[in-house]
């Protein structure tokens, strides 16, 4: 059934503060059935195949494991710690792949989103994927410029708010890679304070929303002191294991669906800027009636 145009949550709208925030909240709360399915489908089994190689193993990293799940997966063996750096950079990418895909889908189809089946979203999935394949590459990227130096290092906010609108417009708009960066130039340098105040607001919501998922090594506290101490149980203790699967895949799985949201606030900030000041959305209504 074709979605009145009212019904959507329009991405070119002149924002203000927060707001972008705001429309990324009702995104999801509109289109939560799909979102929670795909969401489980992309980061799922990165989660477990973390929870995987940061498991402890002995008796001084399961007592250690009481600190912080996180912080696990600091201590591991070199491999792992490489695995575990090349597993985040793929679930960073597949936060961009999980938003734009549905934000193709959500503009492109008359529909919408709400009521679609997973199987019916594979063409935009795989069309966010091969437009956002470079994303794999950007942690590592922003790691080797901080290591070149402390001048690069304070330049590199100035360069990263209006490189924070690429992605959108490569993905969304179908530009080529030089007319992306360009536009994102024009655009971010135009609205650089807007945009800045506006990633430094979403980031304080982020970090209060990863402080929630430290939750279940609370809870893992809890339970370290309740079971016994010896030497025993370090290899074999099923309950430990079980609730450090349980636990540890839940952190890495909110995590995801954390970097999702800061994605999605971004592409409304890139709709809301590219409002401001190229008034898009009048452009998409003069060539849609030309295209009549």
């Amino acid at each position: 059934m074709k979605r009145k145009e009212e019904d959507r949550i329009q991405l070119y709208a002149n924002r203000k503060v927060l707001q972008c925030v705001e429309a990324a909240f009702d995104f999801i709360r509109a289109n939560r059935r799909v979102w929670v399915k795909s969401a489980l489908v992309l980061f799922l089994p990165i989660c477990v195949a973390l929870s995987l190689v940061a498991i402890p193993t002995t008796q001084t990293q399961i007592n250690n494991a009481q600190n912080y799940i996180w912080e696990r997966f600091f201590e591991m063996e070199s491999w792992h710690f490489d695995f575990f750096l090349i597993v985040t950079c793929v679930g960073i990418w597949l936060a961009y792949v999980h938003v734009y895909a549905l934000l193709l889908a959500e503009f492109q189809r008359e529909e919408g989103v709400k009521t679609a089946q997973l199987s019916s979203l594979i063409p935009y999935f795989l069309r966010s994927a091969s437009r956002s394949w470079w994303l794999f590459a950007v942690p590592i990227a922003l790691a080797l410029i901080m290591n070149i130096g402390v001048l690069f290092a304070l330049l590199l906010p100035i360069i990263l708010v209006p490189l924070s609108l690429l992605p959108s417009i490569f993905i969304l708009e179908h530009e080529s890679m030089p007319t992306a960066i360009s536009k994102s130039f024009r655009l971010g340098f135009s609205s650089w304070f807007y945009l800045a105040f506006n990633i430094i607001l979403t980031m304080m919501l982020a970090l209060c929303m990863v402080w929630l998922l430290q939750v279940p090594s609370l809870v893992m506290d809890i339970f370290m002191d309740i079971l016994p101490k010896n030497a025993d149980y370090a290899l074999g203790h099923l309950p430990f294991y079980i609730f450090w699967m349980i636990f540890s895949t839940f952190s890495c799985f909110g995590f995801c669906v954390v970097v999702s949201m800061l994605v999605l606030g971004c592409a409304f900030q890139y709709g809301s800027v590219s409002e401001r000041v190229d008034d898009t959305s009048i452009l998409h209504e003069i060539e849609n009636f030309e295209n009549l």
